[in-house]
Formats: structure tokens, C-alpha cells, sequence
């Protein structure tokens, strides 16, 4: 079905010259039947504008009556922003974790102001350095997450096995890794902070274990948008 708006039939219950009566006036403009101005703009000019505005906007916004745009972020223009740190690898340790803790809880974070309520998805890019000592069984399974707390992204797994070549250098591994959650945002007055998170279950004879977050091995990166 075509997207239509009926032309506004103006009532004229009058023959050209005549002088108006009181009861022409109120057909032509304040009847309340369509084909009166009032009846037209009530019904096709008020009720679609509603229509169109609870079709695209959130249940706060409102109509203000001065024609200027009231929001930063339009519905092709969504809110959006990103976070990229690359001024050190992260250590994220060699000794294993009891449970889920934080990468950096400064550094390895994305925080956004919500202008809206509703759903919001924070997609991580990085990758995770390894490395295995030399001539010796290298076991090492470390999970990762992204969370703010409330809601958690699907968990990610390294899990490095490799036995023992002999002499030689240490053996180092480059997992790279992108990680999305999608949280519902329920106040707007408060920020809303999204960390990494790392559990190392597993570490035997590891030299050191990392997230990548420079230029040499990779930068840690966050992308926030409303959808």
C-alpha cells in the first residue's frame, strides 16, 4: 500500500459572492468532520505526525513547537562513538584466576553518555599475545568477555597447547579477537562503562600473556552505537 495523506476537501457551503453566515464559517474551519480545517488538521496533520513520531522516537521525546531540531542523534544519524588505546600492551598476567576480572580497568574500558534508553551494541576489537618458555610443555587456556556488568558478550577462548621442541627461542602466539554485547541502557543520567575482561584458567610455563594495545602488536579497540 502506497504511503498517502488525503487532500484536505474544504467544505463550501456557500455560491461565490455571498456574505457569510455564521454557520458557513464553522463548516469551512471548525467542524469537526474532515472537511473543515480543524477536522483536516486533527485528523490527517495532528494524528499522522503522532503516528510518525511513535514510530521512530523514544517514549521521552516530545514535540516543543519551535521547528529546531531537539537532539544531537537523528534516526540516520545514530549515537555512536569509539575508543582506541594503543600507548602499551596490557599484562594480563602468567598466574591463573579464581573468576572473570577486569583487563585494565582505566585503559581497557569504553564509556558512553546514552541519550537515549533502549539498546546500544559495544563491539571490541584486539588481539591477545602469548608466549610459551622454551624447551618446555606449554599449556595455556585464557577466556575473555566483554561486560558492564550486568549483561556479558558471548566468552572467547585461547587455548595454547604445545609440547616441547628442544632448544631454541620462546614461542610466542597472536590471537586476534572481536567481541559484541548488546545492553539495554534504562537511564540516560548516568554513564555507562563496558570493560574487557579476561580468566586465565590454565598457565604452565608461560612467559608472559597479554592483550595487545600498540602499534607494533595491535591497538585495543571499542565502537559504541544505538540500534
Amino acid at each position: 500500500m502506497a504511503i498517502t495523506i488525503s487532500d484536505l476537501a474544504l467544505d463550501k457551503d456557500y455560491v461565490d459572492g455571498d456574505i457569510l453566515t455564521e454557520d458557513d464559517l464553522d463548516a469551512a474551519l471548525i467542524d469537526a468532520d474532515a472537511g473543515s480545517v480543524q477536522g483536516y488538521v486533527n485528523t490527517y496533520v495532528k494524528d499522522n505526525l503522532l503516528q510518525l513520531a511513535k514510530d521512530v522516537m523514544p517514549a521521552e521525546w516530545v514535540f516543543n513547537d519551535d521547528a529546531a531540531q531537539s537532539v544531537t542523534n537523528t534516526v540516520f544519524d545514530k549515537q555512536s562513538s569509539t575508543m582506541t588505546y594503543d600507548s602499551g600492551d596490557i599484562d594480563i598476567e602468567i598466574t591463573t584466576d579464581a573468576a572473570f576480572e577486569a583487563v585494565n580497568a582505566t585503559n581497557a574500558k569504553v564509556t558512553f553518555t546514552p541519550e537515549y534508553k533502549g539498546k546500544y551494541k559495544i563491539t571490541w576489537h584486539f588481539c591477545h599475545l602469548i608466549m610459551g618458555k622454551v624447551a618446555t610443555d606449554v599449556i595455556a587456556r585464557v577466556k575473555f568477555k566483554v561486560s558492564d556488568g550486568t549483561t556479558d558478550s558471548p566468552i572467547a577462548v585461547v587455548y595454547y597447547d604445545e609440547q616441547s621442541t628442544g632448544a631454541g627461542d620462546e614461542r610466542t602466539k597472536i590471537y586476534p579477537f572481536t567481541l559484541s554485547v548488546v545492553i539495554d541502557v534504562l537511564d540516560t543520567a548516568t554513564d555507562v562503562d563496558v570493560y574487557l575482561y579476561k580468566y586465565n584458567v590454565t598457565m604452565t610455563n608461560v612467559t608472559y600473556n597479554k592483550v595487545c594495545a600498540s602499534e607494533a602488536n595491535g591497538q585495543l579497540y571499542a565502537q559504541v552505537e544505538k540500534i
